[in-house]
């Protein structure tokens, strides 16, 4: 092949196996238009400061669209700069090879666009308050509430207030005012909107509006821990929010949101719904969603039905009430119905029993009986670890199970 591309002698390392340098580099450019260069890399992809270095020597997404090129189509995934921010990140595109009608040189043809600030990556049922509880989940709530802010600029701040999709109990979107310390937003307190909250301490003595400030004006993003009021509970309790520069009409914003961090520390490293696999882990799985429960009220709800966390495959979490009504049950049981009287094949109250248990003494324990396996389709014998926690002055049943476990 011929290359008149002014690179190393020898190409770049081809993962297809071969070595050869394209003519004609065609590409992405921005997150849905097209760019096209012929002979060197168009002058928007070469990247300044750190990344000033070719890019034949550094990024290896060029050898990849080499070798989609021998292929002849196909997606590339890789990591480039966002134009509308500068910022690093996951990008994906399609490209093609395609040869031009009036030669007989190839050209790589493309478009891209970065799925962590795409649209879709921001709709309601994916990104929504009710399901933030991972730090993945808080950084993508705070872009996507950023994505409505530029998109719609302040204009977003009375969904962003009031909607149910950006507040939801102890999870909501706050907007500061950078260089004048003023509370601009305050999903949970409106109260607090225009005032000045530059020198506000909490419970320890920290700053954690100052350091806000700082980590916006000096990192652009990043996460700071302090003591705050817990709207679901009232009590100010452990709280680490991740917040954002956003430049919205010429002025700088601080953008945040935050979680509040489980008394029980273990929570934290609890295996998530597909790990369970023991008793213990089958405890610990439990008495995290319960602690959930009790923080969040019926807030929680939705979490434990949608998020992989909490549900995957055969394991799930169930909460009922003192009427035995179905809380939390992701199977196709009616809510409405009180099956405090219900038998499993072998007649067994399990209802009844899983109350009992969330009523003893001890507040915990096991329950074994017959009950359909969602992976399987069948009924088969489930060891439960139940649970009860205080929602609304009464005491529900938070509680899962395995099958087979011994």
């Amino acid at each position: 092949m011929q290359c008149d591309l002014d690179w190393p002698a020898g190409g770049l390392a081809n993962p297809c196996g071969t070595r050869e340098l394209c003519s004609v580099c065609r590409t992405a450019c921005g997150r849905r238009g097209l760019g096209a260069g012929r002979g060197r890399l168009p002058q928007r992809f070469q990247m300044e400061g750190r990344h000033h270095i070719p890019l034949c020597h550094r990024h290896r997404w060029l050898s990849h669209f080499q070798c989609r090129w021998s292929v002849g189509t196909g997606f590339v995934t890789y990591r480039f700069a966002d134009p509308t921010t500068g910022e690093i990140l996951p990008k994906v595109s399609y490209v093609k090879s395609v040869r031009e009608s009036y030669g007989e040189r190839k050209a790589i043809l493309g478009a891209g666009f970065y799925p962590n600030v795409a649209p879709g990556a921001c709709s309601p049922s994916r990104v929504r308050a009710s399901l933030v509880y991972t730090y993945a989940d808080i950084e993508q709530f705070v872009r996507c509430a950023e994505l409505e802010l530029k998109q719609r600029g302040l204009a977003a701040l009375y969904d962003l207030r009031s909607d149910v999709r950006w507040n939801s109990g102890p999870v909501y979107i706050f907007l500061g005012a950078r260089g004048q310390g003023s509370m601009v937003l305050h999903g949970a307190n409106p109260s607090l909107e225009g005032q000045y909250l530059g020198g506000w301490v909490d419970s320890t003595g920290f700053e954690y509006v100052r350091e806000m400030a700082d980590i916006a004006a000096h990192y652009g993003d990043g996460y700071t821990y302090y003591e705050f009021p817990n709207p679901a509970t009232g009590v100010a309790e452990p709280k680490v929010s991740y917040v954002r520069n956003v430049n919205i009409d010429g002025f700088d914003y601080v953008l945040g949101a935050g979680l509040y961090i489980p008394a029980n520390t273990a929570c934290l490293e609890m295996p998530t719904a597909g790990e369970v696999d023991t008793r213990a882990e089958l405890e610990l799985f439990v008495s995290c969603a319960a602690e959930m429960v009790a923080s969040r009220g019926a807030n929680a709800f939705e979490l434990l039905l949608n998020h992989p966390t909490w549900i995957e495959g055969s394991t799930y979490i169930f909460v009922s009430d003192q009427q035995c009504h179905n809380l939390v049950q992701p199977l196709d049981y009616r809510a409405e119905e009180a099956t405090c009287d219900r038998v499993d094949a072998e007649g067994t109250l399990l209802d009844q029993n899983i109350k009992d248990i969330a009523n003893s003494e001890a507040g915990k324990g096991y329950a074994s009986y017959i009950w359909q396996n969602p992976a399987t389709d069948k009924e088969e014998r489930k060891t439960s670890y139940v649970v009860g926690v205080e929602l609304d002055g009464e005491t529900v049943s938070v509680g899962a199970g395995l099958y087979g476990l011994e």
